[in-house]
């Protein structure tokens, strides 16, 4: 058979076995689907090309697993449960987990929440802090620290104690670190604590401990621990006690670095110190008050320095056996005194005389519970008439003891006079 050049025959196979059929089709018009095939063009051609574009499946693809939050430096609180799962979940599963919050308050912040257990550490960190009054301004201070003036804050540290703003006080906020570093606070640095000034500083004591738990310091020291003071004052303290055994660096130190000092309490010094304290007291050009646990051997020498480089000087605070050539020190050297404290001294009624005539401008002298001179001294009382404040209560000739206390002594042993 056959047919035009314009109708090609087509072959179909299809056609149950009958035979070879004709399909005449037209050269404008495609060929006509075969029976039997189907050719999905779109999901073939979505099989071949990565880049067709495909229909939205049914199920979304999963979110990015959500960025790790930073730890926090508080734990938190036994009941945070809760809390732990907002700082690693998204928005959902944070508004899933806070069914509390009222809804107007919408979708809470971590933030928030990290600034409320800081708030409850810094909470307790408050209670150990100085007295009932002081604690209760200090959580006044706590709860505004936000609206508070640092210069409110400072007059509220004023009232604790040295160690707490040094050991305590920073850690609550940087706040509360910002204005424990104040050098207003560090003016005044007694470091003597009371009667127990040597074991304050001792590896077991509670400061000791203190700066170990909340700073790591291993090795604690007396000379780390005035380091720091010294760091803080900034050149700018004007009272300074210090502790016994105290080491030759130290003294070295607060001479340099604390130039601005207006009264001084200095303990018994080694025979080394002794020698070096002129030198010392000569850089303290504003010097007013000086307090010496123990009468120094070099006292000529450092009256004379005080008399000659200070000129503000007007108080002297002195224990131990007052010599005749301390007493015409005193007399040449400091005439311009107004307060003298000599109590539980030995001091002769000659050498009390000497100072009473040498310091001509006492306003207040003190000399209570002394030996060498009689508290009903008529002399004395009649020189010191002009002294406005004179105290001499407890004061005898000689200290009298019972002689059973002194067993093994000399027979003529009857009195002993107390040389400190």
């Amino acid at each position: 058979m056959t047919t035009s050049n314009h109708c090609p025959l087509i072959h179909n196979p299809g056609n149950g076995g009958r035979g070879d059929q004709l399909l005449l089709t037209s050269p404008h018009q495609p060929p006509p689907r075969l029976r039997g095939t189907r050719i999905p063009a779109r999901l073939v051609a979505a099989e071949i090309d990565p880049w067709w574009p495909r229909k939205p499946t049914a199920s979304p693809t999963p979110p990015p697993p959500p960025c790790p939050r930073r730890r926090l430096r508080t734990p938190p609180p036994k009941n945070a449960a809760a809390v732990d799962g907002i700082a690693v979940g998204g928005p959902a599963v944070r508004a899933a987990q806070l069914p509390h919050l009222p809804r107007h308050l919408g979708r809470p912040r971590v933030a928030h929440h990290r600034r409320a257990l800081h708030g409850d550490a810094g909470e307790r960190r408050v209670r150990g802090l100085g007295g009932p009054r002081v604690r209760a301004l200090l959580r006044v201070a706590h709860g505004r620290r936000r609206h508070m003036d640092a210069d409110c804050l400072v007059e509220i540290f004023r009232r604790l104690p040295l160690d707490d703003v040094a050991a305590a006080a920073p850690l609550v906020c940087r706040s509360w670190r910002a204005a424990a570093r104040d050098a207003s606070l560090w003016r005044a640095l007694d470091l003597r604590g009371g009667g127990g000034a040597a074991a304050r500083f001792m590896p077991w004591s509670p400061l000791a401990a203190a700066f170990a738990a909340r700073y790591g310091v291993r090795r604690f020291t007396f000379a780390g621990y005035l380091r720091l003071c010294v760091a803080r004052a900034a050149g700018r303290a004007a009272e300074l006690a210090l502790p016994p055994l105290l080491g030759a660096p130290d003294l070295d130190l607060v001479s340099l670095r604390c130039t601005e000092l207006r009264r001084v309490a200095l303990p018994a010094l080694s025979a080394a110190d002794d020698a070096r304290l002129p030198g010392l007291v000569a850089r303290w050009r504003r010097l007013e008050h000086l307090e010496l646990e123990h009468r120094p051997a070099s006292f000529p020498a450092t009256a004379a320095r005080v008399g000659a480089g200070c000129p503000g000087f007007s108080s002297l605070k002195m224990a131990g056996a007052i010599r005749d050539v301390d007493a015409a020190a005193m007399a040449a050297s400091l005439p311009r005194l107004k307060r003298l404290c000599l109590d539980g001294c030995y001091l002769p009624r000659h050498e009390l005389l000497a100072v009473i005539h040498g310091c001509l401008e006492l306003e207040s002298l003190s000399a209570k519970h002394c030996v060498g001179f009689d508290e009903g001294d008529e002399e004395v009382a009649r020189e010191a008439a002009m002294i406005g404040r004179l105290e001499v209560g407890g004061s005898r000739l000689v200290d009298k003891f019972d002689q059973r206390d002194v067993d093994g002594l000399d027979d003529d042993t009857s009195s002993y006079v107390d040389v400190m």
